[in-house]
């Protein structure tokens, strides 16, 4: 086994476990590119090669306590990179699936009388209104930013003055209540 003394990456890897947190602002540097450009030649989308590449490295951060002192670090983390752009192409899929013709019949309930559309709206209007209003404060700038505006990540990270990897968490985490709050709406409506 080579020494991490002998390899940068694996001694950055080291002193980060350590809790050294410039280590891993130098990981992330010398990570970035190789993790990018593989990201990007699976998924094909830079939108959805930013957002692996943000996941990976939120997984590293988070199972940094398992790595092995002195294995190489390059292929762990692409092997987490590699993972997550599967996670994702098996996700889109699943959303590009056409529905099958017996769930087409469960949708539709042909009992169920036609609503007027602007009172529909309205409705809808009033409930993402509502899930918005009642995220957490952070969390509820960084959606209206992003979602509501139209700003970039890094743009909200600078406005805010946090990293865009925060802003990225935030927002996630966000998307999550936001679609947890309105499939309960979608429900109470059916």
């Amino acid at each position: 086994m080579v020494r991490a003394e002998e390899n940068p990456l694996e001694a950055l890897m080291e002193r980060y476990v350590d809790g050294d947190a410039r280590a891993f602002d130098a990981l992330y540097t010398t990570l970035q590119g190789p993790l990018r450009a593989s990201l990007m030649r699976w998924l094909r989308r830079e939108d959805r090669a930013e957002d692996a590449f943000q996941v990976t490295i939120m997984k590293l951060h988070a199972s940094r306590e398992r790595y092995r002192r002195g294995a190489a670090v390059l292929p762990w983390v692409m092997t987490i990179a590699r993972n997550v752009a599967l996670d994702q192409l098996r996700s889109k899929r699943e959303k590009d699936r056409a529905l099958e013709p017996e769930e087409l019949e469960q949708l539709a309930d042909p009992a169920e009388p036609v609503e007027d559309e602007a009172q529909n709206e309205a409705e809808i209007v009033a409930a993402v209104r509502a899930a918005i209003d009642s995220l957490p404060p952070a969390t509820r700038e960084v959606v209206r930013l992003h979602k509501l505006e139209g700003r970039a990540m890094s743009e909200i990270a600078e406005q805010l003055g946090i990293k865009e990897g925060a802003v990225r968490v935030r927002a996630h985490r966000g998307y999550k209540a936001l679609a947890k709050q309105l499939l309960g709406f979608w429900g109470t409506r059916r």
